[in-house]
């Protein structure tokens, strides 16, 4: 079963499922300074279903990630990846582990692209795959990035940036929009591009709750005045009503008159969450969204990529 759920502006998170193997996918669309459209393609994947093998002594999960664009029915772009997961004593502690990678892939121009993500279990032979629409809209107008919805984060420091480095921090995004109920916030990151073509020098930032109708949620809108520029950076929190589970997250660009002039949203997936989602990066004690989160921090692991 594939689930899915397309927005206009280019969001898709999915869930792929074949036979016991499930993987979650987001595909996000942002854009470089320059204007030139960018995809991230997160993909978090293992538990049962998978297999694992022993290698030089220990025991690994691996898969290929082949992802590909095409564009008025030609092929345009295609990168193919394997991911190695962490090693472990055995083969029931490797495929237990779940395991996150990013990848990035810059657009070749403007357009409406159908990307084909497919991710094949190489030990146990397995292959889920399906195609999700995405358009990458020039800014000839104001536009707001897909939303990132962020498990965890915490300040880059003086360590290079990474796949995961943004506005001086590294985030681990809540790969699939799942939220694990009984949380007090949800943080979120976007960015608003083309404020400064309004032709005034402040604007509005906002970002709120809404249900599944799309009506706003009473008191979680939360307002930012900023300077106008051609890329706003937004990394906020928003804070959860006692008991409630929304639907979506809604980001929008506004002049100072409250004239809406860019939206986009997300959905949220509000699931319990069996293991900690790996980051692709060192060992590190997470600033995150919960407690439950930052005890999981024992469990953020290193996904090798081999090309």
């Amino acid at each position: 079963m594939w689930r899915s759920l397309l927005l206009s502006a280019g969001f898709v998170f999915s869930v792929f499922t074949l036979i016991a193997q499930q993987a979650d996918v987001d595909v996000l669309r942002f854009y470089t300074p320059d204007g030139a459209p960018y995809i991230e393609v997160h993909v978090g994947y293992g538990g049962g279903g998978w297999a694992a093998w022993e290698r030089e002594g220990a025991w690994v999960t691996e898969a290929e990630l082949e992802v590909r664009a095409m564009r008025g029915g030609e092929e345009v772009m295609r990168r193919s990846v394997v991911l190695t997961s962490p090693a472990a004593s055995d083969s029931a502690g490797a495929v237990g582990l779940a395991n996150f990678h990013l990848e990035r892939m810059q657009m070749p121009g403007y357009g409406d692209y159908r990307v084909q993500v497919s991710l094949r279990d190489l030990v146990g032979n397995g292959l889920i795959s399906n195609v999700v629409e995405v358009r990458c809209a020039g800014l000839d107008r104001p536009t707001v990035s897909d939303i990132l919805l962020v498990q965890a984060y915490r300040p880059a420091g003086d360590t290079l940036p990474g796949p995961f480095f943004r506005s001086g921090y590294e985030m681990l995004p809540a790969v699939g929009g799942v939220l694990a109920p009984g949380g007090t916030s949800v943080r979120m990151y976007a960015e608003v591009y083309g404020m400064d073509g309004t032709g005034d020098s402040l604007c509005l930032l906002t970002c709120a709750f809404t249900d599944a109708t799309g009506r706003p949620i009473a008191g979680t809108e939360r307002l930012f005045r900023r300077r106008t520029a051609s890329v706003l950076p937004l990394f906020e929190s928003l804070s959860l009503p006692p008991g409630a589970q929304p639907a979506f997250v809604v980001v929008t660009g506004e002049t100072r008159t409250r004239e809406v002039v860019a939206v986009n949203r997300v959905p949220l997936r509000w699931e319990v969450q069996e293991t900690a989602v790996a980051s692709g990066g060192e060992r590190a004690d997470w600033i995150g969204l919960s407690e439950a989160l930052r005890m999981a921090r024992r469990d953020v692991v290193v996904v090798m990529n081999r090309d």
